[in-house]
């Protein structure tokens, strides 16, 4: 395990001077970001807020002495305001990933990965390929030709590092209730000291 834990105070943090409306309807903020690592103009990322409050856009303009930039959402947000500040992730990872970083660790049980039944069937929007799901979920209303394949989902990614986990790779993982999954090193490493270093690329 990492001896730093890595906070949302090690993000870049970006602190809105001033907001306006866009003839399009979009909501953009100018403001500061304190440090510039994985922020560049012309890429989109989030201003985290934390249980799926965060606010998506892209920034627009930067200037890379000043860290003075202008960020756009599209999604008009109350709490993007003059006088706020956002700890800023970048596109590589979304908000969702901080909020299980973040998160009570009474909420993943240790198991077991074993395979599931899966739905192979064709969408009408894409006839030319073929889609799987678990088969204990609802088709979509464009699936045609579907065929159950017994044990047929036989492996699961990790969160965060996308590690497979399944009979041949990992057998023991961490799986919560949305049926989530995290290897045994990144639940250890992050979820357990609420560490947000597979942000920065700290792994160990």
């Amino acid at each position: 395990m990492s001896t730093h834990r890595v906070t949302l105070l090690d993000l870049p943090q970006f602190s809105v001077l001033a907001t306006r409306q866009t003839s399009n309807n979009s909501q953009e903020a100018e403001g500061i970001f304190s440090q510039l690592p994985n922020v560049a103009p012309g890429e989109w990322g989030w201003l985290y807020v934390p249980s799926g409050a965060s606010i998506i856009g892209t920034v627009l303009s930067l200037d890379p002495i000043t860290r003075r930039a202008r960020f756009n959402s599209t999604e008009p947000n109350e709490r993007l305001q003059a006088g706020a500040t956002f700890p800023f992730l970048h596109r590589g990872w979304n908000a969702e990933d901080l909020d299980i970083a973040l998160g009570p660790t009474e909420i993943w049980n240790r198991v077991k990965f074993v395979p599931r039944d899966s739905v192979r069937y064709r969408d009408s929007r894409a006839p030319d390929s073929i889609a799987e799901q678990l088969a204990e979920r609802p088709l979509p209303p464009t699936a045609d030709k579907a065929n159950v394949c017994a044990g047929g989902w036989d492996h699961e990614n990790c969160q965060f590092c996308q590690a497979e986990i399944g009979p041949t790779a990992q057998p023991f993982a961490y799986s919560d209730s949305q049926d989530r999954w995290l290897c045994e090193r990144c639940y250890k490493n992050f979820v357990v000291p609420h560490s947000l270093g597979f942000v920065l690329d700290i792994w160990d």
